[in-house]
């Protein structure tokens, strides 16, 4: 009953994690309610999944523990992503954005991922489907991730230093070099 309660709540918190991280994408102001909804949604999927490893960890088999294992680190990792997704946001120095794109897309990719996975597994397909389906999976992520980025992604313009130091003129600059 609890392993069951526990799960709803991670199904429920990747839900609202992968709809927060599709509204995350066009951000540009730091400190938005987008990001914190998005961030703390991982985070609690993370902590409900690992809870109920946790608790149903005595009836898991040698091959259920190393792959709950593996998936509570790439949850480790997607919390990392977000993180610095977070601080490519909040600080946006010059070029942040193909970064941060990367970092949420990579969130959304593996939660996709996942939804696709338990979808087919559900459905009853043999373990070949899906494998097959889990790396269509991630590969339809990936270039729904490219497409984004060129709609999203605007030249930045230089640093304002940069700037300045393009435009002085260089020490020798104009004169003749044979002279």
């Amino acid at each position: 009953m609890l392993h069951s309660a526990l799960i709803a709540v991670h199904a429920a918190a990747g839900t609202a994690c992968f709809a927060a991280g599709l509204a995350c994408l066009p951000l540009r102001a730091p400190g938005s309610w987008r990001f914190r909804v998005y961030a703390g949604s991982l985070l609690a999927m993370l902590v409900f999944v690992a809870g109920a490893i946790t608790v149903g960890w005595a009836s898991l088999d040698a091959t259920a523990r190393v792959t709950f294992t593996g998936l509570a680190a790439l949850g480790l990792y997607m919390v990392w992503r977000a993180g610095r997704a977070r601080a490519r946001l909040r600080h946006q120095h010059p070029g942040w954005q193909p970064g941060y794109l990367d970092d949420v897309g990579f969130t959304l990719i593996a939660l996709f991922d996942g939804f696709v996975i338990v979808g087919a597994i559900d459905l009853g397909l043999p373990a070949w489907l899906v494998v097959l389906v889990a790396v269509a999976g991630v590969a339809a992520g990936i270039e729904a991730m490219k497409r984004v980025k060129a709609r999203l992604v605007v030249s930045q313009p230089a640093a304002p230093a940069m700037a300045a130091r393009e435009a002085r003129p260089r020490a020798g600059a104009g004169r003749d070099p044979a002279s």
